[in-house]
């Protein structure tokens, strides 16, 4: 059997960060069977990837694997990546993250929790007649 048909090695599942190892397996057999399909911006956004810290990579690959697009800060919490705050600051620096995106009334809903929802609206919630307890589907 030769090497192109040989099945891949992938990260060990004891690793912590077995996501990322398995994502640079991907990315670097990419490179080494298609680089010449990349564009000139695709090599260098590859270039960039490379010099990221391992944990600003693990976290964008944690990013990427989870669902939607946006994600609370207080949310990315991963014990293998440490500092979420620090992982992301190259992340910001290169543009690939944003730290104030525009967001709609539905995605404000969405990000926030039941009770701060009941705690920023207490007033419209009041107005309306409906419980303090109220669900976020009433809520809606």
């Amino acid at each position: 059997m030769n090497s192109a048909s040989a099945a891949p090695a992938t990260a060990s599942l004891d690793d912590p960060v077995y996501y990322l190892a398995n994502f640079r397996f991907l990315v670097a057999w990419v490179q080494a069977r298609h680089g010449d399909l990349l564009s000139a911006d695709e090599h260098h956004v590859l270039q960039q990837w490379s010099q990221l810290p391992r944990a600003s990579q693990a976290l964008l690959v944690r990013m990427v694997m989870r669902k939607g697009e946006l994600f609370r800060v207080d949310k990315l919490s991963y014990p293998e990546i440490g500092d979420t705050h620090q992982a992301l600051a190259p992340l910001l620096a290169l543009g690939w993250v944003d730290d104030a995106p525009l967001l709609s009334g539905e995605e404000v809903f969405r990000l926030l929790r039941l009770s701060e929802l009941r705690h920023a609206l207490q007033a419209p919630i009041r107005a309306a007649g409906l419980s303090s307890n109220a669900t976020k589907t009433a809520l809606q």
